[in-house]
């Protein structure tokens, strides 16, 4: 089934709004932010072991899973570089959190450019898979926010990272990349988004809403479905 060619757009706006309306909203939902970080972890883990990870691609002679652990472990060491030297530049740490903001937007966007390209998901399947991304980008609110006030960004700097995946969407298009040749990019983004998932996303054992947590899951796996009922 075909996708309408604007659908990939429109979802990437719906992120970008989602981004910048959620920084400006986010004190205003201070007392349910236990609840959106744990349904959003909930969301978005499910979402990246059961459909992001299969995705992988296993060619020899550098599988995907390769990448991933090569995306997971440099992000891990650059954050530990910026961690011991932190006392010498206040700013380090916030930089390389603009480069896992960077990373999500990358992700976002690729992941609509392929399945919009891929030909058997229907704009409303789509957009439902979408979902845990969008409630991905409204839980690091706070994150965003911070690091933008930390390194003083202006708010057209805000949007131009919010943009992202408008923008790699358009870069996909433009370059008419062949999905085929996607495979490493995709994976050891996918290992930055794991690392951040698990390290920073998922709430600590005494923060957590195991209610919220457990409907996150559930919501996307139940979305996730929707591919098969709909192909």
């Amino acid at each position: 089934m075909d996708v309408p060619a604007a659908t990939p757009y429109l979802l990437a706006i719906a992120l970008i709004i989602i981004r910048l309306a959620g920084v400006r909203l986010e004190s205003h939902a201070e007392k349910y932010h236990r609840q959106i970080i744990s349904l959003s972890a909930g969301s978005f883990l499910a979402y990246l072991f059961l459909e992001l990870l299969p995705r992988l691609p296993n060619n020899a002679p550098f599988p995907g899973y390769a990448f991933v652990f090569a995306g997971f472990a440099a992000y891990y060491l650059l954050e530990g570089y910026a961690f011991s030297h932190a006392h010498r530049d206040k700013n380090i740490r916030s930089e390389v959190a603009v480069l896992g903001f960077a990373a999500d937007g990358i992700l976002a966007g690729v992941i609509l450019s392929v399945y919009s390209s891929a030909g058997y998901l229907s704009s409303f399947v789509l957009a439902a898979v979408t979902l845990p991304l969008a409630l991905h980008v409204l839980s690091t609110s706070a994150a965003f926010r911070h690091t933008a006030s930390k390194l003083k960004l202006s708010s057209m700097q805000q949007t131009a990272l919010a943009a992202i995946p408008l923008a790699t969407i358009l870069a996909w298009n433009a370059l008419a990349v062949n999905p085929a040749a996607y495979g490493p990019v995709f994976s050891t983004i996918t290992g930055i988004i794991l690392f951040i998932a698990v390290h920073k996303t998922l709430p600590p054992e005494n923060k957590v809403d195991k209610r919220a947590f457990v409907i996150g899951a559930l919501a996307a796996i139940a979305l996730l479905e929707l591919k098969f009922l709909f192909a």
